[in-house]
This record gives C-alpha cells, sequence and structure tokens, in this order.
C-alpha cells in the first residue's frame, strides 16, 4: 500500500484552518456585532474545540505512521500511532455529537410549529442517546484499553470488530439522516413567510448551508 500520510495530513491542516476561520467569524458576528451569543454559539464553540483535539490527534498519528503500512513501522511507532488513533475515534465521535446538538439548538431559535420543534428535540435527543452508547463502546472495547494500542483492536479480549462494525454503520446511517433532515428543514421553516418566492429561497439556502 502505498504511503497515504501526506494526503492524511494535508486534509487535517486544510479542515483545522477552515474551521478555526469558519467559527471564528461566527463568534466574531453573533458575539462582538450582534450581541446574541447563545446557546447553540456555545456548543459549536465546544465542537470546535473537540474537533481540534481530534485533528491534532490525527496529525500526531501522521508522525507515527497513520497512513502507512503496519509492516513498515517500528513496534513503538506502531503502539503510539495506534493511540493517536483511539484518542482520534473518541474526538470525532464527540465532535460529530455536539455538533448535531448544536445545530439542533440553532433550528429551534427559527422553529414556531410544534411538529418541526418536536422534529428537532427528537433528532437532538436521538443524537444524544446514540453517541453517548456508541462512544462508550469504542472506549471500552477492548479490556484493558491498553490491549487496542499494546496488542491490537481485533485481539481475543477486545469486542468483536463485527460488533464495532454494526454500531460504525447505524452511526453513519443515524448521522446522514439528522444531516438530510436539518437539510431539508429550512424549507418548511420558511414556507409561511410573508416573503417572496425568491426571498424564501435565499432565506431557505442560508439555513441549509448552516447546518452542513
Amino acid at each position: 500500500m502505498a504511503d497515504r500520510s501526506h494526503e492524511v495530513l494535508a486534509v487535517a491542516i486544510l479542515f483545522l484552518v477552515t474551521s478555526w476561520i469558519t467559527v471564528s467569524l461566527r463568534v466574531y458576528v453573533r458575539a462582538g456585532m450582534l450581541k446574541t451569543f447563545g446557546a447553540d454559539d456555545w456548543t459549536m464553540v465546544t465542537t470546535l474545540l473537540l474537533f481540534t483535539a481530534y485533528l491534532i490527534c490525527q496529525i500526531g498519528g501522521v508522525q507515527y505512521g497513520t497512513g502507512r503500512h503496519a509492516k513498515d513501522l517500528s513496534p513503538h511507532n506502531k503502539r503510539t500511532a495506534l493511540r493517536y488513533w483511539y484518542l482520534c475515534e473518541l474526538f470525532y465521535i464527540s465532535s460529530s455529537c455536539t455538533l448535531k446538538i448544536a445545530l439542533g439548538i440553532f433550528f429551534l431559535r427559527f422553529s414556531t410549529k410544534r411538529v418541526h420543534i418536536w422534529i428537532t428535540r427528537l433528532l437532538m435527543i436521538g443524537t444524544g442517546i446514540f453517541g453517548t452508547g456508541y462512544f462508550f463502546l469504542v472506549m471500552f472495547q477492548c479490556t484493558p484499553i491498553s490491549d487496542y494500542w499494546t496488542v491490537s483492536p481485533g485481539s481475543a479480549r477486545c469486542v468483536d470488530t463485527k460488533y464495532i462494525t454494526g454500531a460504525t454503520y447505524a452511526a453513519s446511517a443515524l448521522t446522514a439522516i439528522v444531516d438530510w433532515t436539518f437539510g431539508i428543514l429550512p424549507i418548511f421553516l420558511v414556507w409561511n413567510l410573508q416573503l417572496d418566492r425568491k426571498a424564501k429561497a435565499y432565506v431557505a439556502g442560508i439555513l441549509a448551508f448552516a447546518s452542513m
């Protein structure tokens, strides 16, 4: 397998810079200009910190072998890279959950119909419950935890990989459902506004873009 560490590093740095610029601009507008810094903004800042920790671990893993074939790594580097990868999984799950919750809080600002409010709340609750379960499944998939990087993620004292894979597929499906719902929901939020179609399309587009 070709060495892909440079690609992994480049993507991590790109997302690190982009996310900090984007959230910093949001904080400047919401706190500095509008003076309306709310719960969704605090949750988004929390998401940024968790996502930054994820990217730092990813960059650290690259230094020890992430993106390269295991046979090309020394035992020490392989263990260290796996430790970083383990932390990456935990920070990624955490940041994904807080991001969905931040989006839910954001949409609750504009929701007036009960059905829209309950859809958003149910998605937030579902994300929180499933995300918490998935987080602890990944955290304690090996006993002791250190077996993940000192032995192997698929060792005898670790949860069968098919369960981890199944949970990952379920998490991906839930993420897709939440993303699509939050992408479509703005259309219904602006449907009854006293605006012309063009203005409604712009507002819905902006809200949908904010959910990405």
